[in-house]
């Protein structure tokens, strides 16, 4: 359903004068504010097997705010510029409106973004997805998304996991154990990757590297945001509707960003209702896209009422209407039970993917207490809760309700 990620795209970057964060300072925060600076770079990585040699190359070049390009030679091209992505590799070729389609997310999601004070600016996200947790150079997916506020590199979330450790110097490392293996990871001042080691792997495998080989911080001109192509790219709606649910995820990230900035280490002080309503607001907005669960009660309410109208002719020619009427109000009441059965099992279904997103990508990029994260799944749950009874079950129950109520006027 929901959370699909809608593309995989890459990343890239590196370095200019050092200049070291101030001691006093959280050392990834400060990684983290000098990215969010970065207005201009051009990046080339290699990504290379120790055991076997084999290596594979990846340029990225960006500009602020949203223009980027992404070669990843053998995989795919990825160009946004002008406010469309457009994405060319030997399966996909197709073109999507990044800004028209967040300006409809803006618009969708306004009162929401408001309430939550959260960020509306669009800015991109890089990453090598799995690098840490690679087994094959295959395995290593350079990627871009996108993120609310300022850039970001998802590398530097990866780091906040209390397993990697800071040596004092300029590495971060994290152990091996049984199910993954040691790294070792260097960052330039501004939290450019400047080279992560994932050290060995499966039957003595000696490692894969990404490093970086090359990179210029002068203003990137123009003719470096082009797609090597020359057929016209689809105007695809899949990956539209793809791109849609990217950003109402990316919103919902903004969203418990902002609260956890404010309440994340002070939980006791947070605004339950508030927040819960927050949570509600947004899942108003979303679910007509992921469930359209309006329209299922408005199903429901149209095949109820033309079920009443064959009861009410049925026992009208009835011979024993007692008996008739009586056989049709307990139908509708099986129905009705039946169906609001089915919307308990569709309401957990719900709950289950809306929260897997929260749990697994929103909360988890957090660095917010436990009471934070313990209360954010219970005021989503509640929340969403809540938002199913108004827009489902109660509509469902009343479409039957008001018939029933018909019925038992019906004379015998």
């Amino acid at each position: 359903m929901k959370r699909a990620a809608i593309l995989a795209m890459l990343l890239g970057c590196s370095a200019p004068p050092r200049t070291e964060p101030e001691p006093e300072r959280n050392r990834l925060d400060g990684f983290e504010e000098a990215a969010a600076k970065l207005a201009s770079f051009r990046a080339w990585y290699e990504l290379r097997d120790e055991s076997s040699g084999e290596a594979r190359l990846v340029e990225i070049a960006f500009r602020a705010p949203h223009t980027a390009r992404v070669s990843f030679p053998g995989s795919h091209e990825i160009l946004v510029s002008g406010g469309t992505l457009r994405f060319a590799s030997e399966a996909y070729r197709y073109e999507v409106p990044l800004l028209d389609e967040w300006s409809r997310a803006l618009e969708r999601f306004d009162p929401v973004l408001k309430a939550a004070e959260a960020p509306r600016a669009l800015a991109f996200s890089f990453d090598f997805a799995d690098w840490d947790r690679a087994v094959a150079l295959q395995a290593i997916r350079p990627q871009l998304g996108f993120a609310a506020g300022t850039l970001r590199f998802g590398w530097l979330r990866a780091l906040r996991d209390p397993a990697f450790v800071f040596d004092g110097r300029d590495a971060f490392r994290r152990e091996g154990d049984a199910t993954r293996a040691a790294v070792e990871v260097l960052l330039e001042p501004h939290g450019l990757l400047s080279r992560a080691r994932v050290l060995g792997g499966p039957a003595g495998h000696r490692g894969f590297t990404i490093e970086l080989t090359r990179a210029s911080f002068d203003p990137v001109p123009d003719d470096a945001f082009a797609l090597p192509v020359s057929d016209a790219l689809d105007q695809s709606p899949a990956a539209i509707e793809k791109l849609r649910g990217t950003l109402a995820d990316l919103v919902e990230h903004a969203i418990v960003g902002a609260l956890a900035a404010r309440y994340g280490a002070r939980w006791k002080d947070a605004p339950v209702e508030r927040i819960r309503d927050i949570f509600a607001a947004y899942f108003r907005a979303d679910l007509p896209r992921t469930y359209d669960p309006a329209a299922m009660a408005a199903l429901v309410r149209q095949n109820q009422q033309k079920e009443f109208e064959r009861a009410r002719a049925e026992i009208a020619r009835s011979a024993d209407r007692a008996s008739a009427k009586a056989y049709y109000i307990e139908k509708m009441r099986t129905l009705r039970a039946v169906s609001l059965d089915q919307i308990d099992a569709l309401e957990e279904k719900i709950q289950e993917n809306y929260g897997r997103f929260l749990v697994r990508e929103v909360l988890r990029d957090l660095g917010a207490s436990r009471e934070f994260r313990d209360g954010m799944i219970s005021i989503s749950r509640q929340a969403m809760a809540d938002v199913i009874r108004e827009v489902l079950r109660d509509p469902v129950a009343a479409a039957f309700d008001g018939p029933l109520a018909e019925l038992e006027k019906e004379p015998e």
